[in-house]
């Protein structure tokens, strides 16, 4: 019985190895609030963060591939990061999208 269940399961989630669609670093919940500066304004919460980037929910559309400054009100202050928008979904009262961290801007 275990073995046709396996078989009906995403190869990722087979054998437990890490794989492109799988994080690789632990999130961490957060209610930081955000400021979106570009590529335009809004405003959000931060819902959570990993070594790689943020979940956050905003209440302006964010698109795959946008480039994205932050003003990211932490516990030490605010700090001004960017994020590349990697993926977005509409909900009923704004957005909620995956940013991974840009360094290079």
């Amino acid at each position: 019985m275990m073995h046709r269940v396996a078989n009906i399961l995403p190869p990722s989630t087979r054998s437990g190895e890490l794989t492109p669609q799988r994080r690789t670093t632990r999130r961490v919940s957060s209610t930081d609030l955000i400021e979106m500066l570009t590529p335009r304004l809004a405003v959000g919460i931060c819902l959570n963060v990993s070594e790689g980037g943020l979940r956050v929910a905003v209440d302006a559309a964010l698109h795959p591939g946008e480039a994205c400054r932050i003003r990211r009100h932490v516990a030490t202050g605010p700090a001004i990061e960017n994020y590349l928008v990697v993926w977005s979904r509409e909900v009923s009262d704004g957005w909620i999208a995956g940013l991974a961290r840009d360094d290079v801007h």
